[in-house]
């Protein structure tokens, strides 16, 4: 645990260095446009590696070690690090190879976190007590910060839809639970192809959360969003239950119509209205 301070400060030194290839990408023309854009896809894929090797790292140690973990004072940068990832890249779907296991190792990471037994106060140690509680505190502190949701096209048009202002200032929480929902639920269309083709399969494929979280983005997202919800469902269910609402009114009504045509399974929203599988798709 003594190096993850070093290591924290690495994976941000990477994530900068990618923010600024990207920054800097435009000008230039025909074929070397081309071999320039080829060659930041490239640069960027190793940054990602890199920063998956790091986070990785850093969620192993936390697990086996939480209590050095605190006391190297990266608890927090590490979820800032992840929480980040998150965001940024929620509305940039479909995601390279390279960083949809970095945003899997993110999710992943968190959820160490949030199930961690010691942050939870389960070990009745009074020593053990103290810090735990010490920890709660400043995981309370964390999730409670104000923060604003990204502009992820789908939690933008609800919001417009229902005459709302999507930029309003939510906990941390709430915003990763609105940017897990709006940006790594949706299906795509290939997701609905195997769906419609064989069902039985695909539904096989996706109802073990546990065993393909480590390696399906869509699935580690769905296990971090149950956990972050039953670990405050008091603040967090009126986020999903108005996120329900948003929807509601976004859809066309004549879609309700049409539900029995469409392929898998149907979403009831508050009031009682239901809509097709189809809607969650990207």
């Amino acid at each position: 645990a003594a190096v993850t301070p070093q290591l924290v400060q690495a994976a941000a030194a990477l994530a900068a260095t990618r923010h600024s290839s990207s920054s800097s990408s435009g000008g230039g023309s025909g074929g070397g446009s081309s071999s320039v854009s080829v060659g930041r896809g490239q640069l960027s894929a190793m940054v990602e590696r890199g920063m998956l090797k790091i986070v990785k790292t850093l969620s192993q140690v936390q697990q086996e070690h939480p209590w050095s973990f605190h006391h190297a004072d990266v608890l927090l940068p590490t979820l800032d690090l992840c929480y980040n990832e998150l965001l940024l890249a929620a509305a940039a779907a479909p995601f390279p190879p390279a960083r949809e296991a970095l945003l899997t190792c993110c999710c992943n990471t968190i959820l160490g976190v949030l199930d961690c037994p010691g942050y939870k106060g389960r070990d009745k140690a009074a020593n053990i007590k103290q810090m735990s509680e010490e920890v709660s505190r400043q995981l309370a502190s964390w999730w409670t910060a104000a923060a604003a949701p990204p502009h992820i096209p789908a939690l933008t048009a609800a919001a417009a839809a229902a005459g709302q202002q999507q930029q309003q200032q939510h906990s941390q929480a709430a915003v990763l639970l609105q940017t897990l929902v709006a940006g790594y639920f949706p299906l795509t269309y290939r997701d609905l192809d195997d769906w419609s083709s064989d069902g039985e399969s695909w539904a096989h494929a996706h109802s073990d959360v546990a065993a393909a979280a480590a390696d399906g983005l869509r699935t580690a997202a769905q296990q971090l969003t149950l956990t972050l919800l039953l670990s405050n469902k008091s603040d967090l269910a009126p986020v999903i239950l108005h996120m329900l609402h948003m929807v509601s009114i976004a859809v066309p009504a004549r879609l309700q119509q049409q539900q029995q045509q469409l392929p898998g399974p149907a979403v009831t929203v508050p009031g009682g209205a239901v809509y097709p599988g189809l809607l969650l798709l990207k």
